[in-house]
């Protein structure tokens, strides 16, 4: 069963990938299970039963037979620091990160927000960013910062 699972997210993402002719980023996990012992019984048995190996090394074939491209990179501190300016926030629990000048967001999406910008700016596609907070919030945006969002 959870191979079968694995399987239809694998394939669901190099799809989504495929269609909109873009690269597959992946945060880098080793070393999680090591990361996160002795933080209770309850995180450590959902940790390691899940199986973060397979489903990378499933994304990583489908990806290659049709030529997408996968990266992965280190995912420290991808969902506490804002996504619009870089300005490091605190983590209000396991979902939520508040950043200073920019409110509350889910930490995941934050974090994974964060991890396609680091690969985007490591393969040369995006600028690092230069704005502030209360600038990127209080200037109309004129243009997609990126072509895959115009």
């Amino acid at each position: 069963m959870i191979n079968a699972i694995l399987h239809r997210v694998s394939k669901r993402i190099v799809s989504l990938a495929l269609v909109s002719n873009s690269y597959i980023a992946l945060g880098d996990l080793t070393g999680i299970r090591r990361r996160v012992n002795g933080r209770g019984k309850r995180l450590n048995r959902i940790v390691n039963n899940m199986p973060y190996y397979r489903l990378t090394k499933m994304i990583e074939y489908k990806a290659m037979l049709v030529g997408i491209p996968v990266i992965t990179t280190s995912e420290a501190y991808t969902s506490q620091t804002c996504h619009i300016c870089g300005c490091e926030g605190k983590k209000e629990d396991s979902r939520l990160v508040h950043l200073p000048h920019s409110g509350e967001y889910n930490a995941d999406l934050n974090g994974a927000i964060n991890i396609a910008k680091r690969v985007e700016r490591a393969l040369g596609y995006m600028p690092l960013a230069e704005a502030t907070c209360e600038l990127a919030l209080n200037q109309p945006m004129l243009e997609a910062p990126c072509e895959s969002w115009g």
